[in-house]
C-alpha cells in the first residue's frame, strides 16, 4: 500500500465540508497511483468530511484508505460509511494520541523553532518595535508551521524586552497561498489580544487587504453577535446597509467584501426581533429634498420618501468593523476620507437657489428633515461632527 502525505499533494491546512474541489483534486493527484492509497491527513483538519458528496465517492473507491488523528471524526466516519452502504474494513487508520501524536509534536516543535531561529536573522528592533522582513529568509506561507515559528519568535522576543508593542511583518517577496489567509488573520487576533499590535506590509496591497477582511472574520455565536451589535448601533440611529450576492460553495469571504455589493441603502436600525435586525431602509432613487428632486425633473413633485422594512439575519450580517457577515454589513454613515461621498443641495436663498457641498450625514440629515422622518438626531449628529473632522 502506497501511503501518500495529503499536505504534500494539496497544502491546505483545513479542508471544509463544502469544499469538493479538495476531493476532487487529491483523487486527481493520486490517481496515477497503482494499487491501494494510505491518504495520510497529518496536520490537516477535516470538517465534517462525511458531508460532503466528492469525499464519499472517494471513499466508495475500494482502493483508496485514510489515516486520521480524531478518535471522534473516525467513530462518525465508520458510520456514514456503512450507512453509505461502503465496506468499512480497514479504510480508516485511526492514530491515537497516546501512541503517536507526543512524538509528532516533539519533531514539530524542533521545526518550528528551527524555522523561528532561521526567521529571527531578519528581525530587528528599534524603537520598541520589531520588524520582520519575512522574505529575505521565506518564500512563501504555505502552513500554519511558519506562523507559529513567527509567534514564537514574536513572544519570546517580547518576553525579553516587554517594551516593545507593535510587530511589523513586511510580506513583500512573500507567496501566501489563499488556504493560510485566515491563520494570518487569527494569528494578527491572538497576538493582538495579548496587547502586542501587528500589521502587515506588502507591495501586493490586494492580499493585505485580504488579510485585514479576514481578520474581522471572527467566530461569534449569535447571542455575542446580538449583544455587540446593541452595544454600538444607536436605538432609532442612522446606518449604511449593504446587501452582497450569495457566495459559491468554494467563495471565501475576502472575495465576498472585495466585491462591489448588489445595492447599498441609507437605513434607521430599528431593533433586534427573533434574531433579526430590524431596518427602515430608504430607496436611493427618492431619496432626494423636494428641491432638488423637482429641479432635476423638470419641476416634477417629490412622491414622497420610498420605505422598505428589511429584517435580515444577525448571524449572516456584519456590523461596523467588529465582525463580518456573509449576506450583508452594516456602516456608520461618516464622511470616507476623500471626498468622494460629498453631496450637492439646492438652497432656496431670496430669489435665487445656491447649491453648496455637504458630507454624507449631513445630507441624511437634510433629507430626512425634509420630511419630518422620526430617527435618532442626536446619534446622526456625532456622525456630522466627526465627518467635519
Amino acid at each position: 500500500m502506497k501511503e501518500v502525505i495529503v499536505s504534500d499533494i494539496y497544502n491546505v491546512t483545513q479542508i471544509s465540508k463544502s469544499n469538493d474541489s479538495a476531493w476532487i483534486e487529491i483523487q486527481k493527484a493520486i490517481e496515477h497511483i497503482e494499487g491501494d492509497v494510505l491518504l495520510d491527513f497529518d496536520e490537516i483538519n477535516l470538517i465534517d468530511p462525511f458531508n460532503n458528496d466528492q469525499f464519499m465517492k472517494m471513499m466508495a473507491n475500494p482502493r483508496i484508505h485514510i489515516r486520521i488523528y480524531d478518535e471522534e471524526l473516525a467513530a462518525t466516519l465508520k458510520i456514514a460509511l456503512r450507512l453509505g452502504g461502503i465496506e468499512e474494513g480497514n479504510k480508516i487508520d485511526l492514530v491515537e494520541f497516546e501512541d503517536d501524536y507526543d512524538a509528532k509534536a516533539e519533531e514539530r516543535n524542533k521545526e518550528v523553532k528551527l524555522l523561528a531561529d532561521r526567521i529571527s536573522s531578519v528581525a530587528e528592533e528599534s524603537n520598541n518595535v520589531l520588524t520582520i522582513n519575512l522574505g529575505n529568509t521565506i518564500e512563501q506561507v504555505s502552513s500554519s508551521k511558519t506562523l507559529d515559528a513567527l509567534e514564537k519568535l514574536i513572544r519570546d522576543t517580547v518576553e525579553l524586552n516587554e517594551s516593545i508593542g507593535t510587530v511589523e511583518i513586511n510580506l513583500t517577496d512573500v507567496v501566501v497561498q489563499r488556504n493560510v489567509l485566515e491563520d494570518l488573520a487569527k494569528f494578527q487576533n491572538r497576538l493582538e489580544g495579548t496587547d502586542i499590535l501587528v500589521s502587515f506590509q506588502s507591495e501586493d496591497l490586494d492580499m493585505i487587504n485580504k488579510i485585514n477582511i479576514a481578520s474581522l472574520n471572527i467566530e461569534l455565536t449569535t447571542q455575542e453577535r446580538i449583544d455587540i451589535i446593541k452595544d454600538c448601533l444607536d436605538e432609532d440611529g442612522i446606518v449604511i446597509v449593504q446587501k452582497f450576492k450569495r457566495r459559491g460553495k468554494n467563495e471565501d469571504i475576502c472575495e465576498t467584501y472585495n466585491a462591489d455589493p448588489l445595492i447599498g441603502r441609507i437605513a434607521i436600525y430599528r431593533g433586534i426581533v427573533d434574531n433579526e435586525i430590524v431596518l427602515d431602509t430608504f430607496n436611493n432613487d427618492y431619496f432626494f429634498t423636494k428641491l432638488d428632486y423637482s429641479l432635476d425633473r423638470d419641476g416634477e413633485s417629490h412622491p414622497g420618501l420610498r420605505v422598505d422594512k428589511w429584517r435580515i439575519s444577525v448571524d449572516k450580517t456584519g456590523v461596523y468593523d467588529h465582525f463580518l457577515g456573509s449576506r450583508h454589513h452594516i456602516s456608520a454613515p461618516v464622511k470616507l476620507a476623500d471626498d468622494s461621498d460629498l453631496k450637492v443641495i439646492n438652497k432656496v436663498v431670496g430669489d435665487s437657489i445656491t447649491s453648496y457641498e455637504v458630507t454624507l450625514p449631513e445630507f441624511i440629515k437634510i433629507v430626512l428633515d425634509d420630511f419630518g422622518v422620526d430617527y435618532n438626531q442626536q446619534s446622526l449628529q456625532k456622525y456630522i461632527e466627526e465627518s467635519r473632522g
